[in-house]
Parts: structure tokens; sequence; C-alpha cells
């Protein structure tokens, strides 16, 4: 598979989730979503929302048009995709070494690392993707 593949599929998981997040605080304690939340604040799911659903057209953007976008472009298009990448990852390792989820559920760090890890790597993936796709400008 490669980089763009695997950043425009989690573009578009990201998007969804963030309409989620506008939607209503009902997400609020799955891991990812309160990793952001406890960075800008637990009562702005509309604004996380819709910055991570604008993440997905400056996506397109990017990968529509990255030869002809500057480097510097290129990484203002794709960065917010790479922060929330960072911190969902971030949040999934914070949970682990806490041993209890985002709404306050204690559970075993082996369990919480089964649970997360397909989410952690995925992460680190698509960070590595953006990341190689900003460089090989």
């Amino acid at each position: 598979m490669n980089a763009s593949a695997v950043a425009a599929s989690i573009a578009i998981m990201i998007a969804t989730q963030g309409a989620t997040l506008i939607s209503g605080n009902a997400a609020n304690g799955a891991i990812s979503m309160a990793a952001i939340l406890e960075i800008v604040g637990s009562d702005r799911n509309e604004i996380v929302g819709w910055f991570m659903v604008t993440a997905l057209p400056f996506s397109v953007i990017a990968f529509a048009t990255r030869r002809w976008l500057s480097r510097p472009l290129l990484s203002l298009c794709l960065g917010p995709q790479l922060v929330i990448s960072l911190v969902y990852a971030m949040g999934a390792i914070s949970a682990i070494i806490r041993g209890s989820y985002a709404d306050g559920v204690a559970r075993p760090p082996q369990f919480i690392f089964v649970d997360q890890v397909a989410m952690i790597v995925l992460m680190i993936l698509h960070a590595a993707s953006v990341a190689e796709i900003i460089v090989k400008k």
C-alpha cells in the first residue's frame, strides 16, 4: 500500500469522526476523541469536529495537486491530519499507561493495549505516510 492510499483512508476516517463530534457529545469518551478534546477543552466538540471535517478537503487538494504545490503548502494541507494522528496515538498510549479509558473505566493496561494497538499502529503508519509525502516533495 502506498503512502497516499494510507493517508487518504485515514483522512476519511478522521472526517467521519469529526462529523460524529459535530452531532453531539456522545463520542467524547472515546480515547481518540477525548485525547483531542483534552487539549482544546471538553466543551469544544463542535469546533474540533469541524476542524477534523475540514482536514479532508485540504487532504484532497494536497493529493490532487501535490506535483504543483510547494512543500510549505503541501505541509499546510496535510499538517492537520498529521497532528490529529499523533494526538490519537498519544491518547491511546496514555490510556494504556493510566490503565483506564477516557470515560474512567479502569482496565488492566494489557487489556487496553490489545484493544488500542491497532489504532496506535495505524496512526503511526499514517503519520509516517504523511511525513513521507511531504519529504518526497
